[in-house]
């Protein structure tokens, strides 16, 4: 008998893309950038094994992108008592056990894929170079700002409401950390040449501000957000 775990076709989970039409007439030929946080049950389970399974039956090629060692910024804020190297560590083992727990999952994609880790991003020659861009684009550009304070203060919002003794200012400071390197790495994909990006969520205004002036002039038809609906 088979794991139900590894039947997605039969999955109570409904999955659908929340996208302009014209998107969808590409997808078959084109190449996704389906992104993982670690840790979120979005990417776990019957939820995870319904995802690759609507990426297979549309997407021409994929790339997972496991967002690891970005969760350290995460956890300087719940173990603030460990130093950055322990930080990193401890969120590339987090990723390491994605892959481990998850290995089944992945068995299932047919099309063409590959796996692509945060460290990758940290360690490409112009990441650096978009880091120093995005300081400037966040002094500069206040509709930035104004999104990339407003993305934070929603997390914070959200971490209150289960922990009221949560360090508002350090979520800020290290929340704000999270999507100027997130941000980078944006810019970073664009290069790459995904033609999608496919997340659970819908796109971040600091994101969306990104795309507009950074993206979509020199990339053209590249990037694009597609939202994933799970039900």
């Amino acid at each position: 008998m088979s794991d139900p775990i590894l039947a997605p076709e039969k999955s109570s989970v409904k999955v659908r893309f929340a996208c302009p039409s014209e998107y969808k007439s590409h997808f078959s030929a084109s190449h996704c950038l389906l992104s993982i946080s670690v840790g979120q049950p979005k990417h776990e389970g019957k939820k995870l094994l319904a995802t690759l399974s609507k990426v297979n039956k549309y997407f021409g090629k994929c790339t997972l992108m496991l967002a690891d060692s970005l969760q350290r910024y995460n956890l300087k804020v719940t173990c603030p008592a460990l130093n950055w190297d322990e930080l990193h560590n401890t969120a590339k083992n987090a990723g390491d056990a994605w892959l481990l727990r998850n290995a089944e999952a992945l068995k299932t994609l047919k099309i063409p894929y590959e796996i692509i880790r945060w460290d990758a991003w940290l360690a490409h020659p112009k990441f650096n170079e978009n880091r120093k861009l995005i300081d400037i684009l966040y002094d500069e550009n206040k509709e930035f700002r104004i999104g990339a304070f407003n993305t934070v203060k929603s997390f914070i919002e959200r971490m209150a409401k289960t922990d009221q003794s949560v360090d508002c200012l350090n979520v800020l400071k290290y929340g704000l950390e999270y999507i100027k390197e997130e941000s980078a790495v944006y810019i970073l994909m664009a290069s790459a040449g995904y033609d999608y990006v496919v997340y659970p969520s819908k796109i971040i205004p600091s994101f969306d501000i990104i795309y507009k002036h950074l993206v979509e002039p020199y990339f053209a038809n590249k990037l694009k957000w597609v939202e994933l609906k799970l039900e």
